[in-house]
């Protein structure tokens, strides 16, 4: 860029100031902008910068500037994004899987203490099973499914006393029962309704989960309502609610509104793909 605002370069020297890393590539800004492009007449002060790079290429002297990585992955994961926070007893990393398949990696992610992955649906916090310490990180089974979001918090856990359940595996699992058929239909409401029949478990959560969903889908399990759900996955937990021989499932499914004035009319709210109640 040839300008920079006052208030960007002074944000800019305050990051540097508190730790952060400040690299340009390229042209630099030549002038300061206050309230209008008249009054440029400052040139900017860019001495607190990590690197300036003339070059308008991510050049070796930038690789070597920038902060080593906090994720390493075993294998590629192109459509993987996250976001990574600092906090003053651990690290928070926020995983999503822009991907319409299911991916497995092994991450290896900065931080000392107990992985965790906090369940943002129901509040839980589940200690990560298969994880382990390599000095000042942790490598973790990275498990998401289509465009499945995690938040994995690597520090101590907030009660120690507490007995918390390890997080279920969700790339494993036994299928207590298939609603792939049987359903009945109010087309008109979008309700879907049926009764199944589910063995017992022991020690294990119970999952009922849909393959897909146009758009939003809510769900009754035996006359309790187990919440709703607006994106993938689509997965309630039921383990409180499914019992032992007959069960029923209602569920209610409708269009999200979308666009705006002169937007195509919405698609025919319903379900997408299988339904199916797994013990993971």
């Amino acid at each position: 860029m040839s300008v920079i605002t006052r208030s960007g370069l002074e944000r800019l020297q305050a990051f540097a100031k508190s730790g952060g890393k400040v690299i340009f590539v390229g042209k630099t800004p030549g002038l300061i902008v206050d309230r209008t492009f008249m009054s440029m007449k400052d040139v900017p002060d860019l001495s607190f910068a990590t690197l300036i790079e003339p070059a308008s290429d991510i050049t070796p002297r930038v690789l070597a500037a920038l902060p080593q990585p906090d994720v390493k992955l075993d294998a590629e994961f192109p459509r993987l994004t996250y976001t990574h926070r600092k906090w003053s007893d651990g690290d928070m990393y926020f995983f999503f899987n822009e991907s319409n398949h299911a991916e497995s990696r092994m991450a290896t992610i900065a931080g000392r203490g107990q992985a965790q992955a906090w369940d943002l649906a129901t509040g839980e916090i589940h200690p990560m099973a298969g994880a382990t310490a390599a000095g000042d990180a942790v490598r973790v089974p990275l498990v998401l499914g289509p465009y499945e979001a995690k938040v994995i918090v690597v520090g101590p856990l907030p009660n120690p006393a507490q007995s918390l359940v390890a997080e279920p595996s969700f790339a494993a699992g036994s299928t207590l029962a298939e609603l792939d058929g049987g359903w009945m239909r109010a087309p008109a409401a979008g309700v879907y309704w049926t009764q199944f029949t589910a063995a017992a478990t022991t020690g294990k959560r119970v999952y009922l989960e849909i393959a897909d969903v146009h758009d939003y889908a809510r769900v009754t399990v035996n006359g309790k309502d187990v919440g709703a759900h607006a994106w993938q996955p689509y997965r309630w937990d039921v383990t409180g609610v499914l019992k032992a021989g007959a069960n029923e499932v209602e569920i209610q499914v409708s269009v999200t509104p979308a666009g705006g004035r002169g937007a195509a009319p919405p698609a025919v709210a319903g379900l997408a793909g299988p339904v199916r109640v797994v013990a993971r």
